[in-house]
């Protein structure tokens, strides 16, 4: 069964949105997704606090593609001040939508309140969320947890905090902060989240292909779904999906030609990004994941990560796909 539009402000979206993904949804990547089709992206995680500070990298993190629409800012943080003002920061730089972090697991981060520790405390979460309300015009949308622990799976009662203070997009990924990413999602504990609230949800958490997303889907009751890890080393499958979901049909996967040309694509654009040494750095890991499944990408891997210059990736490509 086809799935519509979601309504999220005055855009009308895909079923499909791209997961925000440390040290990976930058505008290279997020660019090369969009090469694919059009479906809501976001960016890296920003914190508050730096944005707040007005530290260079942090602002940086804000430069839009001009086809992502809308264009949407994933926000970290525990003090409602300081998401408040990084909110109006957004707006500044650009920012159409808001998202607001309360399921990272990472420790550096829950350990300073933020990301899934929020779940802790539905108090905190209820002024949080108002603070990002009120502070703009934008629509707001919460990413968040089953809960903290197995024994504390309130993702229900953060969802009707968050729909009471006016959020307009619930995200939820079906593991609890304990799980970190291991084991499988619970997609149909996502269920009661969306029971308690009659905001849009999209369920997230091993959407590798058009079989999970169904199987999510049916699960969670939940009108679309997120991918994240699945996207790595294959930009192509969130625009893949969406065209599934909205059509019932699902694309061909794209040829190896198509598949070489985006992977140069993508390198080209780090390197203008970060200039050759950085990109060099950065591109390692993305390189890696496009080699998966592919002969000879055991040594290709050991070749790319001794690899010091863009021209050194280059050869080393085209030798892959030879």
């Amino acid at each position: 069964m086809p799935f519509p539009p979601i309504k999220l402000g005055s855009h009308l979206v895909p079923p499909v949105f791209l997961a925000p993904m440390a040290g990976v949804t930058d505008a290279a990547f997020r660019a090369t997704v969009l090469d694919f089709g059009v479906l809501p992206t976001m960016t890296e995680m920003i914190a508050s606090e730096a944005c707040v500070r007005g530290n260079a990298k942090t602002l940086r993190m804000m430069d839009f593609l001009p086809n992502e629409s809308p264009k949407l800012v994933q926000l970290v943080g525990s003090t409602p001040e300081r998401i408040a003002e990084a909110a109006k920061i957004s707006a500044d730089q650009g920012a159409e939508v808001l998202n607001l972090n309360m399921g990272c697991p990472v420790r550096k981060i829950v350990q300073g309140g933020s990301g899934a520790a929020l779940m802790k405390d539905p108090s905190l979460v209820r002024k949080i969320v108002h603070a990002a309300v009120h502070a703009t015009s934008l629509p707001v949308t919460v990413k968040m947890r089953l809960g903290w622990e197995a024994e504390q799976k309130n993702a229900p009662e953060i969802a009707r905090l968050a729909e009471e203070e006016g959020a307009a997009l619930l995200i939820v990924h079906g593991r609890t902060r304990a799980q970190m990413y291991a084991g499988e999602a619970d997609w149909s504990a996502v269920r009661a989240v969306g029971q308690a609230v009659r905001l849009p949800l999209l369920v997230n958490g091993d959407i590798r292909d058009a079989e999970t997303a169904q199987a999510a889907l049916r699960a969670s009751g939940a009108d679309g779904v997120m991918m994240g890890r699945a996207a790595l080393g294959a930009p192509w499958l969130p625009s893949q999906l969406a065209s599934y979901l909205e059509t019932g049909a699902l694309p061909h996967p794209p040829s190896q030609a198509i598949r070489r040309q985006t992977v140069f694509r993508h390198l080209a654009r780090m390197r203008e990004s970060y200039g050759e040494e950085k990109a060099v750095f950065i591109s390692r890991k993305h390189l890696c994941w496009y080699s998966r499944g592919l002969p000879g990408a055991t040594a290709f891997r050991a070749h790319v990560n001794a690899a010091l210059s863009i021209a050194e990736l280059e050869q080393q490509l085209e030798a892959l796909w030879a």
